[in-house]
């Protein structure tokens, strides 16, 4: 991983390398990357709402707007 700034200062990481870069570590999917030409896909899943929240907030009345329900997930 490698720290980096961007033009407005703000500080962003960069995930990669080269083989130069590699740390050998046994059972790793780098080695499988780097020795068998193969891809390694990671599955993220990141949900930041806070429920709680999301439904008092649907609960508000705001004056000058119709209140329109939004359809159940």
């Amino acid at each position: 991983m490698i720290e980096k700034e961007d033009p407005r200062g703000r500080k962003y990481y960069w995930i990669g390398g080269n083989e130069y870069q590699h740390e050998d570590v046994p059972g790793s999917d780098c080695n499988v990357v780097l020795r068998e030409r193969r891809i390694s896909v990671t599955p993220l899943h990141l949900d930041l709402t806070d429920t709680a929240v999301r439904e008092e907030v649907s609960r508000w009345r705001v004056e000058g707007f119709e209140r329109i329900d939004a359809p159940d997930r």
